[in-house]
């Protein structure tokens, strides 16, 4: 900004008056100020307020203990079919024993990846759609 009676570069942030002729500076177009936008209260007490935080809290527990138990069952009975099936496809006669072992570690590996997946699924239910 330029003073309005000898032309010179005046920063208007900082000085009041003119270092060169001493003339009060008159800032035009000076950036406006906007107010914050007004949060309203309600939103306020329900951000604030603990027991509803610790409803939800409980609730996305609860919900992520109970999915990690319907997918781990829900997985390792599917993928007990599905092997029992390819199983029977591929070896038709079997002797008792003989996919013990890799029986035990699908089931497991089944368990532990649809426990992961249900607790997963369980917790983004919980979250996506609280009780408060």
């Amino acid at each position: 900004m330029n003073c309005k009676s000898c032309n010179t570069e005046i920063d208007y942030h900082f000085l009041t008056n003119c270092a060169h002729c001493g003339c009060a500076v008159e800032p035009e177009g000076a950036p406006q100020h906007h107010p914050l936008p007004e949060v309203p209260l309600e939103s306020l007490q329900k951000r604030l307020n603990w027991k509803r935080l610790l409803i939800n809290v409980g609730y996305t527990l609860v919900s992520a203990i109970a999915f990690m138990i319907t997918g781990a069952v829900g997985v390792w009975i599917g993928v007990g079919v599905v092997m029992k099936i390819l199983i029977d496809f591929f070896d038709p006669v079997q002797t008792p024993g003989e996919y013990c072992g890799f029986g035990m570690a699908v089931g497991f590996l089944s368990l532990i990846g649809g426990g992961f997946l249900g607790t997963i699924a369980g917790s983004a239910v919980a979250i996506k759609r609280p009780l408060y």
